[in-house]
């Protein structure tokens, strides 16, 4: 009982005695300041004044902490407060910029379909008639197309196919697209077919005569505003190539060969028969002396019709083939002023032509320049060579080298007809080289006048 009186009494007159080994723990230096009663009293007043001002009590750090509780309460009433009207700020904005999202889209799907009309008008002003493009054969679509209207509908063509195929509008349900839909895809048809038959009076015409650059230029034009100049201009390519390949064919075949002979021979024969019933020789080595000089001469001819024959099939193709590439590296589109030959070259380079390429080094990174590239002649004219060796050597070759000694004999013939062609491909190019300038400044006009 002393203990207990004795302890409230401390704890009563002296707390900070209590509390110091806690306060302690804390963090907080508490000194007892209790050293005795027997000090003086000015030792006394300045212990007391020391304690006072560096010494913190119990119900102080509770009121401070009260404090501060009731601090923290009132800022978090106060960010809820910010917090939900922030939300219902946001809330709102979300709510308005959707119904603006959805008008903008809304006026953008409507701005395209208005655009669809309109371009859908030009194409039936053109003064084109689409029935009878799409329904008359190809080489017979050209004779009566302008081909300044044909432009003009490429290019109304191409952004009606562009605004079909876009996404607000292809699969929406929207009746009035559908409706535009199927005349749309009718004259797109139609439009191609123009441009292929165009190109297809090139490449089918049996003589030397080259498509104007004025109108080729136009029909690449065309392909330009649809998206499928490289398509076209590649096929163009390919086209010529199996025309000369066929050529090759027709020539140097071990079956034409040996028809060639065996008709030179019948046909010598009767010539020489005629002439010794003429002259009425009866000599029989005069005979075999006429015999023997009609069949030379005979297959001198037929040797060298057949390798003139040749000559032109394959410099037909090469000039198709070349000026096609002089249209492509002279014509730009007069809007974007992009070159043809820069959106055909940055297209890849059909497998057709694979060995050729490797022949010209071609394919192989340089530094800081990227992977090389020929122009469309070299690549062709390699080709067709490659495809004239090869030709060549299985012609050497059929049944074990049985004609090797018929196909020598066709060389002197061969050998001139190639060099005729080679100076005739030389003259025309350096001709077209001349005129070109005059011919282009056409294409340009034209292709301007028409967008």
């Amino acid at each position: 009982a002393l203990v207990e009186s004795l302890s409230e009494r401390i704890s009563r007159e002296k707390p900070e005695h209590v509390a110091a080994p806690l306060m302690k723990l804390h963090g907080y230096n508490v000194s007892t300041n209790a050293q005795g009663e027997n000090d003086n009293d000015g030792s006394a007043s300045n212990n007391a004044l020391s304690s006072s001002g560096n010494n913190t009590t119990i119900s102080s750090t509770l009121e401070r902490c009260d404090r501060l509780k009731r601090q923290a309460q009132v800022l978090d009433s106060v960010a809820n407060r910010v917090e939900s009207t922030l939300v219902r700020g946001l809330d709102r904005m979300s709510l308005a910029t959707g119904k603006l999202e959805r008008v903008l889209k809304t006026s953008q799907v409507l701005k395209m379909i208005m655009r669809l009309r309109f371009e859908a008008k030009k194409v039936m002003g053109s003064g084109l008639d689409f029935d009878a493009l799409e329904t008359n054969p190809l080489p017979s679509t050209s004779a009566y197309v302008d081909l300044r209207d044909l432009t003009r509908a490429a290019a109304s063509v191409s952004v009606m196919e562009e605004l079909l195929n876009h996404e607000d509008l292809k699969g929406q349900g929207i009746e009035i697209v559908e409706q535009m839909r199927p005349e749309a895809e009718r004259v797109a048809r139609a439009v191609r077919k123009a441009a292929a038959g165009i190109l297809a009076e090139q490449h089918n015409s049996s003589s030397n005569t080259l498509v104007s650059a004025t109108k080729l230029g136009a029909t690449l034009q065309v392909y330009y505003h649809l998206g499928e100049l490289p398509d076209a201009a590649w096929n163009a390519v390919c086209l010529g190539l199996e025309k000369a390949e066929a050529a090759h064919e027709e020539f140097l075949n071990a079956s034409a060969i040996k028809t060639l002979v065996e008709n030179a021979k019948s046909e010598a024969k009767k010539l020489a028969d005629e002439e010794v019933k003429s002259s009425g020789v009866t000599d029989k080595k005069q005979k075999d002396l006429i015999h023997e000089r009609a069949l030379k001469k005979k297959m001198r001819e037929s040797k060298a019709k057949a390798a003139t024959a040749w000559a032109t099939g394959v410099s037909g193709a090469a000039l198709q083939v070349w000026n096609l590439h002089r249209v492509l590296s002279r014509k730009s589109d007069p809007v974007t002023r992009e070159k043809f030959l820069d959106v055909v070259n940055a297209a890849p380079i059909p497998e057709m032509f694979d060995q050729a390429q490797a022949l010209l080094g071609l394919g192989q990174s340089q530094k800081d320049q990227g992977p090389r590239k020929a122009s469309i002649f070299a690549l062709f004219w390699n080709q067709m060579c490659i495809s004239v060796g090869r030709q060549i050597g299985k012609l050497l070759k059929h049944e074990n080298g049985a004609i090797v000694s018929d196909v020598a004999t066709f060389y002197p013939a061969v050998r001139s007809a190639a060099l005729e062609m080679l100076n005739y491909i030389q003259d025309t190019m350096q001709a077209g080289s001349l005129s070109a300038s005059t011919s282009m400044m056409d294409d340009v006009n034209s292709g301007t006048e028409a967008s």
